[in-house]
């Protein structure tokens, strides 16, 4: 199927670019200077195991925001910048959020609390997971993109195609499609958005370090490499048909090699009505979650709204592809982006040409679907991190590094400019055009973690449309 030349003819355009997107970010509750906080989870914020919108992940001081899931992607980030400045407006005066995805200066294993819950199956994984990784090595954090196509879009594509015979296969084979070639080139990404260049030297204690060399040089992206979030290199998932994948999985927790489904942590996990692969075998894909981005510090709720409208553009390229990669293809691209994400901040890309075509392929893409300006200016952007590493943010960072400040300085600093940002705003992120007593009204609403109005979502749709 020519995905681009149906989405062109058939005036499919809008509802191609109209998928929706639902954003994690974790981060550290952190105290000055640079400490991890031992506090509890803050009361302000109600009950976590029931707000749908602010979690804890590991960690008791580790919590996590969670929107809605919305298109388009100006919408999402407006919802993460609204549940950041809720979450950091509501800390103790003495705390505030650490702004890497490595973690602050951490205390003894011992005193780092794993978070609260009533859940014993949870807490018992949890604990394992302490035992098998070390709890340091729980704190990483990071962004999570959950990404799903527009229904009208899947429909009108289902109904001028004679490929596939029932919507959910052709559903099935688009998500795989974007996330075997997501696999394939995410070194890219990687490249341009990794952000733990560095970690302090407590973080590498723990059972995951015991044996091996420790990094003794800068790095892309050490959450990507092999000392982040990795599996045993004997757990090799495919994704070239639902029924690889979740079989894979499968087999890996009934050998052992994983006691949970979720242990695995493999760049995107493919999602369906529940989070488990029974459901996906019975209901295929319904979502795609895309789990390897750092948070960028220099931004307050860890993704700027540039980097989210890349990413978009990026997941429709992989789809615009001529071709799903194979599964080995997929493996490959595992490799190289553990190479990338090695390599020194300052350092030319291994990967330098093949980077240089996929802005070709992004860059056609744009004009071929007559994108806005934004984007070209964001390949232009990209073309030249590419050819001056010290501007991706890996090298932004290791410069303020060498000018003489500490991880743990810069992350005090970064942290406190947040916070202070956030204090002193004169409206919610996001939500300017309503008056103060709505935001005062929506505030309320998000702390207590309940569903919010439609007719702010709609009214915030409504706002961006008229600014693009």
């Amino acid at each position: 199927m020519n995905l681009l030349n149906i989405i062109k003819e058939n005036h499919l355009i809008q509802p191609f670019l109209q998928g929706n997107f639902g954003l994690e970010k974790e981060g550290l509750r952190t105290t000055y200077p640079a400490e991890l906080a031992r506090t509890a989870h803050p009361e302000i914020l109600g009950d976590r195991e029931v707000n749908i919108h602010m979690k804890t992940d590991y960690g008791e001081a580790q919590p996590e925001i969670i929107t809605p899931p919305l298109a388009p992607y100006t919408n999402a980030h407006n919802w993460l910048q609204t549940l950041s400045s809720l979450l950091i407006t509501s800390l103790p005066a003495d705390e505030y959020i650490w702004p890497f995805s490595v973690p602050c200066k951490l205390p003894d294993e011992g005193l780092i609390r794993i978070s609260e819950t009533t859940n014993p199956d949870l807490e018992k994984y949890r604990l394992y997971t302490a035992a098998k990784y070390g709890k340091k090595r729980q704190l990483v954090n990071g962004i999570h993109i959950n990404y799903s196509f527009n229904q009208d879009f899947l429909a009108q594509l289902f109904a001028i195609q004679n490929e596939f015979d029932t919507l959910e296969a052709l559903q099935d084979e688009l998500y795989l499609k974007l996330a075997s070639n997501f696999l394939r080139y995410q070194w890219f990404l990687v490249y341009l958005f990794g952000a733990t260049p560095i970690a302090e030297a407590d973080f590498f204690e723990g059972p995951f370090f015991v044996g091996k060399e420790l990094p003794t040089a800068p790095m892309r992206s050490l959450r990507n490499s092999k000392y982040g979030f990795t599996n045993d290199p004997k757990v090799v998932v495919r994704y070239d048909t639902v029924e690889h994948y979740a079989g894979d999985l499968q087999k890996y927790v009934a050998t052992g090699l994983l006691r949970k489904e979720r242990e695995y942590y493999g760049a995107i996990r493919l999602r369906g009505i529940v989070k488990d692969t029974n459901s996906l075998l019975e209901n295929g894909i319904q979502y795609l979650e895309v789990r390897s981005f750092d948070n960028n510090p220099f931004h307050v709720s860890g993704l700027s709204r540039d980097t989210l409208q890349f990413v978009h553009l990026f997941f429709l390229t992989m789809l615009a592809l001529p071709e799903k990669v194979a599964a080995t293809e997929t493996q490959k691209g595992n490799h190289f982006t553990k190479e990338v994400a090695n390599e020194h901040p300052f350092a030319q890309t291994k990967r330098y040409e093949e980077g240089l075509w996929l802005c070709e392929q992004m860059q056609d893409l744009v004009d071929a679907l007559s994108l806005k300006d934004s984007y070209r200016m964001l390949i232009q952007e990209a073309f030249t991190q590419l050819k001056e590493p010290k501007k991706t943010i890996a090298g932004r960072i290791m410069q303020e590094i060498e000018a003489g400040s500490s991880l743990l300085e810069l992350g005090e600093e970064l942290g406190r400019d947040h916070k202070e940002a956030m204090l002193t705003a004169t409206a919610l992120p996001g939500f300017e055009h309503l008056d103060p007593a709505h935001q005062q009204q929506l505030i309320s609403i998000l702390q207590l973690g309940l569903d919010v109005p439609l007719e702010y979502i709609r009214e915030v749709q409504l706002e961006n449309e008229q600014l693009s």
